[in-house]
């Protein structure tokens, strides 16, 4: 724990005790919570900072978009990522049905340029 400690300080995060009693110990300082110096800190040490951008990326790109995504985005953030790959080409079907809300044909005809038949 003292080097977990110590690593800490050089790490940019900070570990918060609390005290408890023991009938039998006594008193023991145990680990409470994790205080993280900023956001940067806190995915480094998850090793998701790159992940996180993307998701950014993409979310950003959808409330350009369409800013009526943000209640859907906030609902479901893991579906986000989960389909991270094709993202633009969904958000594309989402512009296709919002200018043909009925378009009067089977989905393979649907002709939406960039987005290949099999994604939707």
């Amino acid at each position: 724990m003292y080097s977990l400690r110590l690593d800490s300080q050089k790490q940019g995060y900070s570990i918060i005790d609390k005290v408890i009693s023991h009938r039998q110990l006594g008193e023991q300082k145990i680990p409470a919570t994790l205080s993280f110096a900023n956001e940067a800190i806190f995915l480094n040490y998850l090793s998701k900072t790159a992940e996180f951008m993307r998701f950014q990326a993409l979310t950003q790109q959808s409330l350009e978009q369409d800013g009526l995504l943000l209640d859907w985005l906030i609902r479901y953030p893991f579906k986000v990522m989960q389909y991270a790959e094709v993202w633009p080409q969904l958000l594309k079907v989402c512009a296709y049905f919002e200018t043909h809300p009925q378009p009067d044909c089977y989905i393979r005809q649907l002709d939406i340029k960039g987005v290949d038949s099999q994604i939707y």
